[in-house]
């Protein structure tokens, strides 16, 4: 079964021992975004809509250095093959 699966049981106990899901830190890091002023979490049931809510209580996350330049970024997806 997988995180998305067990996801939807509402179960997060059966995720690992950290508690802190995939959702959790995803969502928090949306919510912390300046220009964000609504997160749309996807939730279908209770158990999910008090997991994501479950984001508020993150506090803050370190920061990511996920960014790409430009000119890297384009130069890699124009060698695709699909492109």
């Amino acid at each position: 079964m997988g995180v998305a699966d067990e996801l939807q049981q509402g179960d997060p106990d059966r995720i690992g021992p950290s508690r802190l899901l995939p959702v959790r830190p995803a969502l928090a890091a949306a919510l912390a975004q300046p220009w964000a002023s609504v997160v749309l979490s996807g939730a279908v049931t209770r158990a999910q809509l008090d997991e994501n809510l479950a984001a508020l209580t993150v506090g803050q996350l370190p920061a990511l250095s996920l960014a790409e330049a430009p000119d890297a970024y384009w130069a890699e997806r124009a060698a695709r093959p699909w492109h």
